[in-house]
């Protein structure tokens, strides 16, 4: 049995794991130079901020970064990757990369923090990779030479470096117990050893860091005290000092040294005869710290936000630190609730992420900034047209709604948007085919005429259209002072308007019917019902400039045209037909080409024109709306991520600028344009580490910590005000929480001063009333409350090693059975019948509550320090381990689970929670992880992932090398199994990307590869139906 799955990125991973600063795109500029997982951001520095210049996607995490001088005075980049791979990245007119090396490694998987050290002279590279071996590749001429392994102690290292202007490297080591040693090494290239130098120094902590100095002394820092080596020859001598845990350490001068520690305090340490270290400031927690110039450091984190910081000479507020710059980040995400979301892929989620000072929700949306204008949303569906127009400002200031049989006309304040009186205006008594300005005069045709009128809306001229041939108008087109309309039968007439009142220029018969009319400074293109085809007319002398002969699929519903990037000169004309399908023509010297046809949707298609920053863009009006522009003189398109739009306008103004206003088959909303394609995220810093989180009718209830680690349960409504806080005591320890209704339950473990170690626990029952949490029942445990669930009228508890079925009797709880072969439960899940739990120690258990017994179901041995685990449906789930791996379990056969497919996100990456998420066709999930990162998993069918596995290969050769991107090698508990794996839809996305030529070069291979022919258009249509999810 097997199933397959679609993997893909909603929000980017922002956890910082390195930094550098180096002289990177040019030898006199400086740049810092950040990874992100599987993403390298390219920053400009400058007096006072940090500007993005690139963004490099990888194929793999990056673990570590170090810079490599080049002979230009510039810098290549060494990045170490989790396969593991090392590459050598420089910049010529962009990030390139130059070599790449796959690290070999003796065991497929090892759970070990991954590092990479370079020595002075910039020959030698040491890289920790794999337990009990180290790494060594030579570097000749800023080229990755040849590689050699070298056996050390079989503990993990915590830390190492190369002393300065040596070979020599100092390891820390890190053992079981908690203790550990210092160990030298001397690097022998001609022998290709790593070997021991010197004695080793153990120690009954943990090394955490080190640093050496430019006189080749190294500083080892520990909890509480480091210890100083003179050089690797001298014995130590151990430094005090008042502060927790070193993270980040960063050089100032030879003598100055700014060190970050795990509570977010930096400190200077400096030396003179004494080293001497002074507090300077609390800030973000910095996993990484650069110097950047004139006292202003980056401070990259994984759990809070990035900034960028000035440290001052004199203390202000009894801090030396000042936030220069500070970045968005969402990680860690410890939980998140769904909050709304439907069957295209929209959603809006509540998480809980940050620690301490950056601590708090995150509310992450997509289609955002919107507003639904509650007066307009009736009658929605027999709306005909949609204007805005400017007058005396440059805001919008007016709305023309038109419908079947009237026109409704807004105005808008920077305060308000309110329907006018039309009782004076006897044109609003139809619908409206065009409305415009020129200058301060206000533009409006009817099917009855065309009508001028003041800033004040007083009538200035006017031209029925019954006084032409009796006749109504029934399409219009506006362009600077002209106006083309269509008369029946069948004629097209040019009219010129002016403060002096309405002419017209010239007048031609048309061959057929018009279905469409269009115009710019230097066409009028005309498209025709029964035909299916179209003409372009020269505006100034009304000649027939091109005809098409071909037939389209449908009629012309819709024509715009694309401008030069530089210039207002037409280069594409793009037609919208009935449906769904686009044709593009290219546009040279007044010569039209048809160059091709894309199929967007399954409607008809309205193409508005949209100008923002200068820039022109065309906006196409369907089922499946798409934004179109030129660049380089190719059409380019992005996906907006709505669903059925009937018409669109720009919408500008004091409240809502550079927007757009959409209606949609039951919505009117105003748009932000530049976020209309991302998720925004808008966060409430509560300055606590907020861990759980459960919605309770309109309200938030979550356990938070502070920074003196005293546990809360809180209440917080709709707009995440904070309404009523419990604290806890000390020793009480708070894991788990869950609620339906009005109820709520809290899991708790109780401790010993002194002891880490829960001795008992508790579920707390309370109840919501009158916005504050009162306590109801509580009942004590064996041992703390690890997770709580509930299935029909049972809660299901995890109890450190037992799991326990209540029967729920009002805010009693009654224990019906108990099963205590468990090591811990870790998590619960529950779909129908079926109660998933996961065993910290390997174990994942279906069982089934079958008159009041938990009746095992389903069994799996394979997941080694499961994190989180979600249903898909009643026959599968979905775990993830500490590894990095996402599983999908299968119950094939009785008492048994399978692993049926799986993915790798990265060794570095840990899912700290899944949700699922409505797909009217498709099983989905969502999740949350360490790093920030929100992404989605979706089930697809066979001959979709056929499709999508093909395409995967040709954009990933296209993207990565051969060594990046290997999707071969699936490994659980150090196994290699041969399981499907999940595509990767941020590869996919980069169909879009693409040329036309490229699109087509991609179904060829597509189709040829699975043995059924394929057009560009139709791939393009499956990768959208998944890519609207993200």
């Amino acid at each position: 049995m097997s199933k397959w799955y679609y993997i893909a990125s909603v929000l980017k991973p922002t956890a910082v794991s390195t930094a550098v600063v180096c002289n990177f795109c040019d030898p006199i500029s400086s740049n810092l130079c950040i990874a992100k997982a599987e993403k390298l951001e390219i920053y400009k520095i400058t007096s006072e901020n940090l500007e993005l210049l690139s963004e490099v996607p990888l194929a793999h995490q990056i673990v570590a970064l170090v810079k490599l001088s080049n002979n230009q005075d510039s810098n290549s980049l060494l990045i170490l990757t989790d396969k593991p791979t090392l590459m050598l990245v420089s910049y010529t007119d962009g990030p390139k990369l130059k070599t790449e090396v796959l690290l070999p490694k003796k065991k497929p998987k090892d759970s070990i923090d991954m590092k990479m050290v370079l020595n002075s002279s910039e020959n030698l590279l040491v890289c920790y990779v794999e337990k009990s071996y180290l790494t060594a590749i030579t570097i000749n001429e800023g080229k990755i030479s040849e590689t050699f392994i070298s056996g050390t102690r079989d503990e993990n290292i915590s830390d190492l470096s190369f002393i300065k202007n040596t070979d020599r490297l100092v390891v820390c080591y890190a053992y079981k117990d908690r203790t550990g040693c210092i160990q030298f090494f001397d690097v022998n290239l001609s022998d290709r050893r790593i070997s021991e130098y010197g004695e080793r120094y153990p120690f009954d902590e943990i090394p955490r860091k080190i640093l050496t100095t430019q006189n080749g002394g190294i500083l080892v820092f520990f909890t509480g005290f480091m210890v100083a080596f003179e050089n690797a020859d001298d014995d130590y001598k151990v430094v005090e000092y008042p502060f927790e845990d070193i993270l980040a350490v960063c050089e100032v001068t030879e003598t100055r040294w700014v060190l970050g520690n795990g509570t977010g305090k930096l400190m200077l340490l400096s030396y003179g005869k004494n080293y001497e270290i002074s507090y300077l400031g609390t800030t973000s927690i910095a996993t990484c710290l650069c110097y950047l110039d004139n006292q202003i450091f980056y401070i990259g984190s994984r759990v809070n936000h990035p900034k960028l910081i000035r440290v001052l000479t004199e203390a202000r507020d009894n801090s030396f630190i000042r936030d220069v710059q500070d970045f968005l980040s969402t990680a860690p995400i410890f939980d998140f609730r769904v909050v709304n979301d439907n069957e295209v892929g929209i959603f809006d989620l509540i998480a809980c992420s940050g620690t301490d000072l950056s601590g708090g929700f995150q509310q992450i949306t997509k289609g955002v900034n919107t507003k639904k204008m509650c007066e307009l949303s009736k009658d929605l569906h027999s709306i005909s047209g949609l204007w805005s127009i400017k007058v005396n400002s440059p805001y919008h200031t007016h709305m023309f709604l038109s419908f079947m049989q009237s026109t409704r006309v807004f105005s808008i304040t920077s305060e308000s948007i309110t329907k006018m009186p039309t009782e004076n205006l006897p044109s609003l008594n139809e619908c409206t085919l065009l409305a415009s300005t020129l200058d301060d005069i206000i533009v409006q045709v009817t099917p009855n005429g065309i009508y001028l009128f003041s800033s004040s809306w007083e009538e200035l001229f006017s031209l029925s259209s019954s006084s032409l041939t009796n006749t109504r108008f029934s399409h219009a087109c506006m362009h600077s002072n002209h106006i083309a309309v269509v008369i029946n039968p069948y004629a097209i007439i040019l009219y010129t308007i002016s403060s002096q009142g309405i002419f017209e220029k010239w007048r031609v018969s048309c061959e057929a019917e018009v279905s469409s009319i269009s115009i710019n400074h230097e066409y009028i293109v005309l498209g025709y019902w029964e035909e299916n085809n179209l003409t372009v007319l020269d505006l100034t002398t009304s000649a027939t400039i091109y005809k098409e002969t071909k037939r389209f699929s449908a009629v012309c519903r819709s024509i715009k045209f694309i401008n030069h990037e530089n210039e207002d000169l037409a280069v594409h004309m793009l037609i919208g037909l009935s449906d769904g399908n686009l044709v593009i023509y290219d546009i040279e010297n007044k010569t039209f080409n048809k160059n091709q046809t894309r199929q967007i949707g399954c409607k008809g298609i309205v193409l508005e024109e949209i100008i923002t920053n200068n820039r022109q863009y065309i906006f196409a009006a369907c089922d499946q709306p798409t934004i179109f522009y030129n660049e380089n003189s190719t059409v380019h398109s992005t996906i907006v991520n709505l669903r059925d739009v009937s018409y669109m306008c720009s919408f500008h103004t004091e409240m809502f600028p550079k927007s757009l206003a959409i209606v949609m088959k039951n919505e009117f909303l105003i748009i932000n344009l530049p976020e209309l394609q991302q998720y925004s995220v808008r966060e409430y810093v509560k300055k606590t580490t907020i861990r759980r989180i459960v919605c309770c009718d309109d309200k938030y209830v979550v356990i938070s910590m502070n920074s003196l680690k005293k546990y809360f349960v809180q209440l917080y409504d709709f707009d995440k005000e904070l309404v009523d806080s419990i604290e806890f005591d000390a020793l009480e320890d708070l894991y788990s929480i869950y609620a339906t209704h009005n109820k709520v339950y809290v899991g708790l473990g109780i401790r010993e001063a002194n002891n880490p170690n829960p001795i008992g626990g508790k579920i707390l029952i309370y109840i919501i009333n009158s916005g504050r949490l009162n306590l109801v029942e509580q009942i004590r445990t064996s041992s703390f409350v690890s997770y709580i669930t509930s299935k029909d009228n049972y809660l299901i508890v995890g109890v450190f090693k037992e799991i326990h079925l209540f029967l729920i009797n009002g805010n009693t709880l009654e224990l019906k059975d108990s099963n205590q072969k468990i090591s811990y439960v870790y998590c619960i899940d529950v779909y129908e019948e079926n109660i998933a739990v996961a065993d910290l120690f390997k174990t994942i258990t279906i069982y089934s509550p079958i008159e009041n017994k938990l009746t095992l179901m389903h069994k799996n041995f394979n997941v080694l320090l499961p994190t989180a685990l979600k249903f898909i449906n009643a026959k599968t789930l979905v775990v993830a381990d500490s590894q990095g791996n996402i599983i999908v379990l299968a119950a094939t056969v009785p008492k048994t689970l399978t692993i049926i497919a799986g993915f790798n996100i990265g060794k570095p990456e840990i899912l700290n929670i899944i949700r699922t998420i409505k797909n009217q066709t498709n099983s989905s999930i969502i999740f949350g992880t360490c790093k920030g990162r929100i992404g989605v998993i979706i089930e697809i069918s066979d001959e979709t992932y056929k499709i999508l596995e093909v395409l995967q290969e040709y954009l990933a050769n296209k993207m990565f090398s051969s060594h990046q991107f290997d999707s071969q090698v699936f490994v659980v508990d150090n196994k290699t199994l041969n399981i499907p794996l999940f595509i990767k839809g941020d590869i996919i996305k980069n169909y879009f990307e693409l040329s036309q030529e490229q699109q087509s070069t991609a179904a060829l291979m597509v189709g040829t590869k699975i043995g059924k022919h394929i057009y560009s258009e139709e791939l393009g249509n499956l990768v959208f139906n998944l890519v609207k999810y993200h």
